[in-house]
C-alpha cells in the first residue's frame, strides 16, 4: 500500500468534487474552507490510498504542446431576447437551445433558492434563463459528474458549460470520449468565494431591510456608461442597479483581490482549451467588426475540436458570426495566455473579513480611497496625481 497517495498533497484545489465522486472508500468530502471556498477534504483514517482521486484531479494538469491557434469568431445571436438576457452575445443560449431541441440535457451554473451558485441541469427551453449570464462566484458542483456520466451511458445528449478547470475535471472523471457530450469552457479570470458571497447577500439584506430575490452581475440595463453593473432584485419588487464599484463584492472580483488561490496558478489559462468551444466577452471587437457595431455586447468563440466546429456550424443560421483574429481576442482576454496576477491585497482580504466581520469590512471599503478614487468626481484628481508622479520620475 502506498502511503499518502491521495489529494491531501495537492497544493491548490478548485473544488470540482471529481475526487469525492470517484473515491471508492467515500473518504473525501467537499466542504467550505475558512475563507468559504469549496475544497476537498480527505479522512485519512478511511483512505485506502488507491490514488484514484489524484487521477481525476484537474489541478494535476500539465499543459500540452501548443497545438496552434484555434479558429476564432466574433458572434452575436440573432434572437433579440437571447441577446438581451445574456451577458455578452448569447452564444451559449443558441448552443443550449440546439441541445434542448434534441431532448438533451444542459448543465451550467445557476443560483439555487438560497442564491448559492451551483451547477444544475435543465431539460426544457423555459428553464434556460436560469443558466444565462455570468456568476462571478465559485460554483458548487455536487455530484454532477456522476449524474452526467449516467446520462451519457444511457445515451442522452449532454452539454456541460463551466470554467476550464471544471470542464477539465469532468473529462478526467469520465476517462473516455463520448460522442454525445458537448463541452464549453469559458474565458475565466478566476472565482471568488461562495462563502463571501453569501455573507454579502446577508449584509445587503440587513442594510436594505429586505429579502433579496436575485442578484445579477451582468444583466444588461440602460446605464449610460461602459462599466459592468450589478442588479439586485428585492422580494418587495424593488430593483437596485449600480456600477460594479458601488457593490463591494463585485468590486473585489473586478480588482481580482478575492479569487481562489488556485486561480492565480491556473494550469488552464493558455491556448490549450478544455472545451469543444470556448466562449467569452469580446465587446472591444466591434472596432474590428463594424458589421456588429449596433449590438451592445458580442462574444468571441474559439473552435477547439471537430465536434466544436460541427456545433458552431449547426447554430450559424441563428447567429451573426464572423471570422476574427486571435490577436484581437487576447487584447483583453489575457487569461487565454496566462493566469490572473495575484494582487497584494489578496494576502489580507479574507483575514480582514474574518477578524472584522463582513459588515465592518464592507463599510470600511466605502470610506476608503480604493472606493473614493473610483467615483467620477475624483477622477480628475487621480489623473493629476498620476501625471505628477510621472514628472517626478523623469
Amino acid at each position: 500500500m502506498k502511503q499518502g497517495n491521495n489529494i491531501i498533497g495537492v497544493e491548490y484545489c478548485c473544488g470540482c468534487g471529481g475526487c469525492a465522486q470517484k473515491c471508492p472508500a467515500h473518504c473525501i468530502s467537499i466542504e467550505q474552507d475558512e475563507d468559504g471556498f469549496w475544497k476537498a477534504k480527505c479522512d485519512e483514517a478511511k483512505c485506502v490510498h488507491c490514488g484514484k482521486c489524484l487521477k481525476v484531479c484537474p489541478m494535476k494538469h500539465d499543459s500540452q504542446v501548443d497545438s496552434g491557434t484555434p479558429e476564432c469568431y466574433a458572434a452575436v445571436t440573432c434572437n433579440k431576447e437571447y441577446e438581451r438576457r445574456s451577458s455578452s452575445g448569447g452564444a451559449f443560449s443558441q448552443i443550449a437551445q440546439k441541445v434542448l431541441d434534441h431532448n438533451g440535457t444542459v448543465w451550467g451554473c445557476g443560483m439555487n433558492s438560497e442564491l448559492l451558485p451551483s451547477h444544475m441541469p435543465i431539460r426544457t427551453i423555459d428553464k434556460l434563463d436560469i443558466l444565462r449570464r455570468s456568476k462571478y462566484v465559485q460554483s458548487f458542483l455536487g455530484n454532477s459528474y456522476s449524474l452526467i456520466e449516467k446520462s451519457l451511458e444511457d445515451g442522452g445528449q449532454v452539454l456541460f458549460a463551466g470554467t476550464p478547470c471544471q470542464v477539465g475535471g469532468l473529462k478526467k472523471f469520465l476517462g473516455k470520449q463520448y460522442d454525445n457530450l458537448f463541452l464549453i469552457d469559458l474565458v475565466c479570470h478566476g472565482v471568488p468565494s461562495p462563502g463571501m458571497f453569501m455573507k454579502h447577500i446577508q449584509y445587503l439584506e440587513k442594510k436594505k431591510g429586505q429579502k433579496i430575490s436575485s442578484f445579477e452581475f451582468r444583466l444588461k440595463n440602460d446605464q449610460p456608461n461602459k462599466h459592468y453593473c450589478y442588479t439586485c432584485l428585492f422580494a418587495s419588487g424593488k430593483t437596485e442597479t449600480g456600477v460594479y464599484y458601488k457593490d463591494v463584492f463585485f468590486n473585489e472580483f473586478y480588482d481580482m483581490t478575492s479569487l481562489n488561490e488556485c486561480c492565480y496558478h491556473c494550469p488552464y489559462a493558455n491556448k490549450e482549451r478544455q472545451g469543444d468551444l470556448t466562449i467569452g466577452d469580446f465587446g472591444w471587437g466591434k472596432q474590428y467588426h463594424p458589421e456588429l457595431k449596433d449590438h451592445g455586447e458580442i462574444s468571441c468563440i474559439l473552435v477547439n475540436t471537430e465536434k466544436g466546429k460541427a456545433m458552431l456550424d449547426s447554430i450559424r443560421p441563428e447567429m451573426y458570426c464572423y471570422p476574427t483574429k486571435w490577436e484581437y481576442i487576447i487584447e483583453k482576454n489575457g487569461n487565454l495566455l496566462h493566469p490572473t496576477g495575484r494582487p497584494g491585497y489578496r494576502s489580507h482580504i479574507y483575514k480582514e473579513i474574518r477578524e472584522k466581520g463582513y459588515e465592518k469590512w464592507a463599510e470600511n471599503y466605502y470610506h476608503s480611497m480604493r472606493y473614493l478614487k473610483k467615483l467620477p468626481i475624483m477622477r480628475p484628481l487621480v489623473k493629476a496625481k498620476i501625471f505628477l508622479n510621472r514628472l517626478k520620475q523623469k
